[in-house]
């Protein structure tokens, strides 16, 4: 009987948000399941955004989300804290999975980072800044869809020259 709903047809119910993990799913399946990062970014996603309680209007714009090609810009929904930490989660992500492929020169370029950390002929403000630069510019390799190396180590090369040039002198090297 449906004398409860005048017009016969019952008032229809909101849809539940999706879940963490229905969000995180849906970014795996736009990232092709069958790509080796896919299911590790999913789970970063899903614990990002259980950890940090993503909200229902972010997760349902997640899943609304039809290519990665044209985002819906879900990301500019979290809040800043939210932001950071989804941000640091797929950097860290992104260099584990990029540290295998990182080319020697650059492993050169990093120990020269080091010793640098010990010359007391440098201004102590200069070491902090390369050291930074230097996580920025494997950050920004590392999440890239396919990373080129052969990049990588012609700017890790190119780097190494100039700290070398600058600071030998000075440093004693």
């Amino acid at each position: 009987m449906m004398a409860c709903h005048p017009g016969g047809a019952p008032p229809l119910q909101p849809a539940s948000p999706p879940s963490c993990a229905v969000a995180a799913e849906h970014v795996r399946q736009l990232i092709g399941p069958e790509r080796p990062r896919a299911g590790k970014i999913r789970d970063v996603l899903a614990t990002r955004c259980d950890q940090d309680g993503w909200s229902a209007e972010v997760r349902a714009c997640v899943v609304s989300t039809v290519s990665l090609s044209k985002p819906q810009h879900c990301k500019a929904m979290l809040t800043p804290d939210q932001h950071e930490a989804l941000d640091a989660a797929l950097d860290a992500l992104a260099l584990r999975v990029s540290a295998s492929r990182v080319p020697q020169v650059c492993n050169e370029y990093q120990t020269l980072l080091h010793r640098l950390g010990t010359c007391t002929a440098i201004p102590p403000q200069m070491h902090p800044v390369l050291v930074q630069t230097y996580r920025d510019i494997l950050r920004e390799w590392a999440r890239r869809a396919t990373p080129d190396a052969t990049i990588l180590a012609a700017r890790c090369s190119s780097m190494a020259d100039t700290l070398r040039k600058a600071v030998a002198p000075p440093c004693g090297w």
